[in-house]
């Protein structure tokens, strides 16, 4: 018996075998090559992005604080009549601007008007009355408060909602509030406390970031925000003068926050947001710059390049250096350089790992192209080769006594 090519007996491509091979090659290649990019996938923290915004951004949050405001006021007056006094507590982030511990942040929060006092408290008292309305009430009315004490506390917080270091600030002087451009500076008794570099705006517009401080666990509970944003990108209508207009999402409590370039420079703080969408409008540095001009030269501090030079080494995953100059004295009570001190040992660790990850991906997408390939291969090879004998005809050529097979005159003669 013989293997007919055009008979009933199975060829390479209609075997069982091969299409099981067939079947199970293609399966494997996909698999591979669809486990590569799920391998060593995570969210990256602030701190080890790698857009050059968000790292900006990590560096201002050195020297952001965390400011709260209470304002007592004995009465308020209204139309030359007085009712009673009360308290107000708002919360507001000031930043370092210059050497000597000096702060900026926004004029109505640190240092709030009679007249922005009497229409807040106006606000609080009316359950259904806007910002705006009350504004226009307390401006139609004279309304004003009287006997007004402001008490300003700043406090450095930490990525996991730790409030550390509790300081008083008060208004580095009567020539440091702007009120026409929504802008003040404060001083603290921390004449080492890290300070930023300003930019002017050359262009009222371009890609920057928002460095707030804002509600996440509850209202007791404020930690850092970063937020992105063009400038320009919208119009808002303000009392304030020299107000550049945001499009990030702007929060109730990030007045006074800096917004920085590529660079690290702040561009501005938030004066005001809007709530019918998000954005807001930003005092620019031009007024900032002139309102610290009056005590002192603004820059950053010493403690403020050692740490953007600690987080670089950091970035480019040489720890040791960066252990070194976390360590030196300009950064030895700073708490973030702490925070990542303490980390320094965990990010070897996920370098480490990632490293491994990296080998264990090249090794996957060669494993997964040379199956695919192997795989197209023997698609294509089985399909071009002749048909092969199956298993039960090859017994038969070879073994079956029907089978005379061919006369090669050795054949023994019958008797």
């Amino acid at each position: 018996m013989r293997c007919d090519p055009t008979g009933d007996s199975m060829s390479a491509r209609d075997s069982p075998l091969t299409g099981y091979a067939d079947r199970m090659a293609l399966k494997l290649a996909v698999a591979l090559l669809l486990a590569v990019p799920a391998l060593g996938t995570a969210t990256t923290p602030a701190d080890l992005s790698g857009d050059p915004l968000v790292r900006a951004g990590w560096l201002a949050t050195q020297a952001t604080y965390d400011l709260e405001v209470d304002v007592t006021f004995d009465a308020v007056e209204v139309a030359g009549k007085r009712s009673a006094g009360g308290s107000l507590r708002s919360a507001g982030v000031a930043f370092g601007v210059a050497k000597g511990g000096l702060l900026a942040t926004a004029a109505h929060v640190a240092a709030p008007s009679a007249e922005q006092v009497a229409a807040e408290h106006h606000l609080r008292a009316s359950t259904d009355t806007s910002p705006v309305a009350a504004a226009d009430w307390a401006r139609s009315n004279r309304a004003r408060a009287v006997g007004l004490r402001v008490t300003l506390r700043v406090s450095r917080v930490l990525p996991d909602g730790q409030r550390l270091g509790q300081v008083g600030a008060e208004l580095a002087g009567p020539s440091t509030v702007d009120a026409s451009g929504d802008v003040a500076i404060l001083r603290i008794d921390t004449p080492e406390a890290p300070a930023l570099a300003l930019a002017p705006i050359q262009q009222r517009s371009g890609r920057v970031l928002l460095v707030g401080i804002s509600p996440t666990n509850g209202p007791d509970v404020r930690t850092p925000t970063y937020e992105t944003g063009d400038l320009g990108a919208i119009r808002v209508e303000s009392d304030y003068v020299d107000l550049v207009g945001l499009d990030a999402p702007i929060r109730s409590g990030d007045s006074g926050a800096p917004v920085v370039n590529r660079r690290g420079q702040v561009v501005g703080l938030v004066s005001q947001w809007v709530s019918e969408r998000p954005g807001g409008a930003i005092a620019s540095s031009t007024r900032i710059d002139a309102a610290v001009r009056e005590v002192a030269a603004p820059g950053p501090t010493e403690s403020s390049i050692q740490f953007g030079a600690a987080m670089k080494r950091i970035w480019g995953s040489d720890f040791r250096r960066a252990r070194t100059l976390l360590t030196t004295p300009s950064l030895s009570t700073d708490p973030l350089a702490r925070y990542e001190l303490a980390r320094l040992d965990t990010l070897e660790r996920g370098r480490r790992l990632v490293e491994t990850n990296g080998r264990m991906r090249r090794g996957l997408i060669a494993l997964a192209i040379a199956s695919a390939i192997a795989a197209t291969w023997f698609l294509v090879g089985a399909r071009r080769q002749d048909p092969f004998v199956t298993p039960f005809g090859m017994l038969g050529a070879a073994g079956d006594p029907d089978d005379e097979g061919p006369d090669d005159g050795m054949s023994p003669s019958p008797s």
